[in-house]
């Protein structure tokens, strides 16, 4: 069954009873072919271009991760940095603080035993 269309160029009633339409007078299934062609080519290079686009976007994207990692980097080895200062610091104070302690006990044990000996020594000479 042949469906009848008009081919947009010459005005002409076209036969559609094939796999493509085409005007008996012209070279209309050909034209449609081209613009076919010329569709598809189109869309090939839109589809380029976006990708293109996503492919850039994806390395602009990467960079700039790339960017704050370096920057949170440099921001831990501040922080290591800092704390290994801290560290180092307070071991000496730490050591200083517990060298002190030991020379006040040391100090206040020897006190302790003189006033022992001084107590003792007038006990001694009260019994005698």
């Amino acid at each position: 069954m042949s469906i009848s269309q008009y081919c947009p160029l010459r005005i002409m009633k076209t036969r559609t009873n094939y796999a493509y339409t085409y005007c008996t007078t012209c070279t209309f299934h050909s034209r449609l072919e081209n613009t076919i062609e010329n569709k598809r080519k189109e869309h090939e290079a839109e589809r380029k271009k976006a990708k293109e686009e996503s492919d850039r976007a994806m390395i602009e994207l990467a960079d700039q991760y790339k960017q704050k990692l370096i920057v949170e980097y440099q921001r831990f080895e501040t922080l290591d940095e800092q704390y290994k200062t801290l560290k180092k610091s307070y071991s000496k104070k730490l050591a200083t603080m517990e060298s002190q302690k030991e020379q006040e006990v040391k100090r206040i044990r020897e006190e302790h035993n003189k006033k022992l000996d001084d107590k003792e020594h007038e006990v001694g000479e009260y019994s005698v």
